[in-house]
């Protein structure tokens, strides 16, 4: 009795490990695939550091649905300067700041996400971005977002999931990327000059 009862044991032993017994083929269920790898923590990081800089708006398209296309221009530019996007005039080589939003990204998704969001609860643009050597795609919802206090949207559509065609509802803005003037550089002038910087008296 204990013999038998051994070789049952080695029998299941051999049967889990998938061998031939007896000339018997056991098959065995293929084990789970692995998990898939967690996004690295620096991938953020290194999105929002490609993004740094001046950007001039050189293309707005527009699609509100029902037929309703376009195209507009702009006189403003983009920068983007540690995790805020602000909203930049520039007249007569003054420069004027009108919006800032502060910066969310997953560049886990594909594309990736990018919000711009003002407090807690209020993200105004909703959409995902492409960067590509010194131009940028931002496409985005029309209209703001609320989220509720458990981070779930609670009024708002649904983000975009691609750049072109413009998606119902959405806005695409193409941005590219210029040189930020030096700080204390001299505004130019009428004609084409530059007025000499001014300088702090001796």
């Amino acid at each position: 009795m204990l013999r038998s009862a051994s070789c049952r044991l080695i029998l299941a032993g051999l049967v889990v490990a998938g061998l031939t017994v007896a000339g018997l083929t056991v098959t065995v269920c293929a084990a789970p695939a692995p998990l898939p790898k967690p996004p690295r923590k620096t991938e953020a990081k290194e999105l929002l550091q490609r993004l740094q800089g001046d950007w001039e708006v050189v293309g707005m398209e527009y699609n509100f649905g029902g037929g309703r296309k376009g195209s507009s221009k702009t006189s403003y530019r983009i920068r983007i300067e540690g995790n805020k996007w602000s909203r930049l005039y520039v007249t007569a080589g003054t420069e004027r700041v009108s919006q800032t939003y502060d910066i969310q990204l997953n560049p886990a998704t594909k594309p990736a996400t990018l919000d711009l969001k003002r407090g807690e609860t209020l993200i105004q643009m909703s959409g995902v971005v492409m960067q590509e050597g010194d131009q940028v795609k931002f496409c985005y919802l029309n209209g703001g977002r609320v989220v509720g206090k458990d981070g779930v949207i609670v009024n708002g559509g649904t983000r975009p999931t691609s750049f072109e065609p413009v998606p119902d509802n959405c806005v695409l803005m193409t941005l590219k990327r210029v040189a930020r003037t030096p700080a204390g550089s001299a505004p130019p002038m009428p004609g084409g000059g530059r007025q000499p910087p001014i300088r702090p008296k001796k």
